[in-house]
This record gives C-alpha cells, sequence and structure tokens, in this order.
C-alpha cells in the first residue's frame, strides 16, 4: 500500500488541486491523510468536500510542517509514503508507476 500525507494550513484552493491530483493518480492501494493545521472555515470546508477522496483528515493545532508530516506518517498504513504539500501534484501515472516499480522489486530472490 502506498500512503501520501499532505500537510497543510489555510491552503483552500492550492488544496484542491492537490486533492485532485491525489484522485486522479490513485492506485488502488493508496491511501490519503490530510492533516490540517487548524485552518479557516474556508479550508475545512474543502477537506469536508473532499471527505470522500480523503481516507483520514485531522484539523488540529500542530508545531509546523515536520509535526505536520510526523502525524500524518504516525496515521498512515503504507509501505510506502509519499508527502506531497498542499499546493503540490502528481502526474496522473505518478502513483501506478511507483506502486509497478516497488512491486518488480519484491519479486527479487
Amino acid at each position: 500500500m502506498i500512503s501520501v500525507v499532505t500537510a497543510e494550513r489555510d491552503a483552500d484552493e492550492s488544496l484542491r488541486r492537490t486533492i485532485e491530483s491525489v484522485r486522479i493518480s490513485r492506485v488502488p492501494t493508496t491511501e490519503y491523510v490530510v492533516i490540517d493545521g487548524a485552518s479557516s472555515p474556508p479550508t475545512v470546508s474543502v477537506l469536508q468536500h473532499y471527505s470522500k477522496q480523503i481516507d483520514s483528515w485531522v484539523s488540529e493545532p500542530d508545531r509546523g510542517i515536520s509535526n505536520a508530516f510526523n502525524k500524518g506518517i504516525a496515521i498512515a498504513n503504507g509501505e510506502l509514503i509519499g508527502m506531497l504539500n498542499a499546493g503540490d501534484w502528481y502526474e496522473p501515472e505518478a502513483l501506478r508507476l511507483v506502486a509497478e516499480a516497488y512491486a518488480s522489486h519484491l519479486d527479487v530472490d
């Protein structure tokens, strides 16, 4: 399983692009976690709107981006963890290519 963790605060519009890119690039074994640093209502509304595309999200104060990513890693269940900032994105085939590459290396004796 691949887990993708996004850490963000008050990134409403750029967060949409990030979530959409994970949704489009997603493979069946992708888990998506968003850690929100206690954002204002517009950003929380984006998270609520995309709640079906996000496996787990938390909105609470943190001690900065590193702390937020560490929270996401603690929640994540994947063997591989990708960290994706709000406003960044994956190309449509990115997660499929990663999953295929990782699987091919597991078959090596």
